[in-house]
């Protein structure tokens, strides 16, 4: 899905559409609203679970692209 293919390419713009919507920078607009709405305290937990979910969302799909023999866990219904 990250590469064009004849006959997915509907699959192929929907998957790039919502797999790289979270590289853009408008998180920022939402902490100076957070900061001057509650506290700068509440921002920043905003940023940082912001941040853990980016970043656990990149794990998970990393790992559900490698071949079966190199993830780290599977599930029981696939074994």
């Amino acid at each position: 899905m990250h590469y064009p293919t004849r006959g997915l390419r509907l699959v192929y713009e929907r998957h790039t559409r919502q797999h790289h919507r979270f590289l853009t920078d408008n998180a920022l607009p939402a902490w100076l609203l957070l900061a001057r709405l509650a506290t700068p305290n509440v921002a920043w937990l905003f940023v940082a679970v912001s941040l853990g979910y980016f970043l656990n969302y990149e794990f998970l799909h990393l790992s559900s692209q490698r071949p079966t023999s190199l993830r780290f866990r599977q599930s029981p219904s696939a074994a």
